[in-house]
């Protein structure tokens, strides 16, 4: 079986999700796809679709991740080779790539009697890989909010030093007015902000390819 992707991440959340194979040839993931998209420290619900790739009449799978996981076991009865659909609950603790390895082992022995636990060796090892984004405050990122205030910095820094050019410099006063230093840091007070601010909000809330 090819590896499957589901790349992106944005409104439609079967794009923010990479379903990746260790084993190409033996997939028990057909699709991972995520209701909403990933936030650290929020849980995103994913649907699974399984498939089960033993021979037994049941399927085990665990899931193993550095984020939180619920729940980390799953036991499905049904045939060899049919699908069926799960859900787990996934929540990042950091943000950036992630991954979660996914084991197939068999549910019960060759002559049907239930494995206990992890006593059965996976039949192979999957994963699946997705981005999760840090929390926005505002509907802004932390890089988002210091950009903004980094111009506001900027702007003080630019009417002080221009007040205390002013003074130094008197022949600068007829190119450094009051009225000039002040139209210049209200343009990128009153112009820039709002606009980068809705810019930046708009963006958040724009499909990620």
């Amino acid at each position: 079986m090819n590896n499957t992707n589901y790349n992106g991440t944005n409104n439609s959340p079967e794009q923010e999700t990479t379903a990746l194979d260790d084993q190409a040839l033996i997939s028990g993931i057909i699709s991972a796809v995520p209701l909403e998209p990933f936030v650290v420290n929020s849980s995103t619900k994913v649907h699974l679709t399984i498939k089960n790739i033993s021979s037994a009449p049941g399927i085990r799978v665990r899931f193993h991740s550095e984020d939180y996981l619920n729940p980390r076991s799953i036991d499905i009865d049904i045939p060899p080779a049919t699908t069926k659909l799960v859900s787990i609950n996934v929540v990042p603790l950091e943000k950036g790539d992630r991954e979660c390895l996914v084991e197939f082992a068999p549910l019960y022995d060759e002559e049907g009697r239930l494995i206990p636990g992890d006593a059965a060796d996976p039949i192979v090892v999957n994963k699946f890989a997705f981005k999760a984004r840090e929390p926005l405050v505002g509907g802004l990122t932390s890089n988002q909010r210091s950009i903004l205030s980094n111009i506001v910095k900027a702007a003080s820094m630019a009417l002080l030093i221009g007040g205390v050019l002013v003074v130094v410099i008197p022949d600068l006063r007829q190119y450094l007015s009051r009225n000039f230093i002040t139209s210049f840091v209200c343009v990128i007070l009153i112009m820039q902000l709002p606009i980068l601010g809705i810019y930046f909000f708009l963006m958040n809330k724009l499909p990620r390819g």
